[in-house]
């Protein structure tokens, strides 16, 4: 199972082990040290990772191959001419739903 934690707690925990680090080395015994140093070492794993984007409405629909057109009327634009517009909303929320709970927000590509 994978947690997703915000990054400004995730700083405030690193932050945390580390201005305690020196009580551990100098008071705990070597494997436990050991254990705690692989924690530092997976938060900053963490936080060097880039954040992810949202996908934009499009690259929803192109993930799956053969979505669009199994959705997609050719004949069914909208008043602006936009191919997507037959494209059921309820897909592109369930998308939004998934990436929210893989803790993926803000703006789309």
């Amino acid at each position: 199972m994978k947690i997703t934690v915000d990054k400004e707690v995730l700083e405030q925990a690193l932050e945390a082990l580390n201005d305690n680090q020196h009580l551990v080395a100098d008071n705990e015994r070597h494997a436990y040290v050991m254990q705690y140093n692989s924690i530092i070492e997976k938060c900053e794993e963490a936080l060097a990772q880039p954040e992810r984007k949202p996908l934009s409405d499009e690259e929803i629909i192109h993930l799956v191959p053969g979505l669009l057109d199994s959705l997609c009327d050719p004949w069914d634009y909208n008043s602006s001419g936009d191919y997507y517009a037959s494209i059921p909303k309820d897909m592109i929320r369930l998308a939004r739903a998934i990436e929210a709970a893989h803790g993926i927000t803000g703006e789309s590509k």
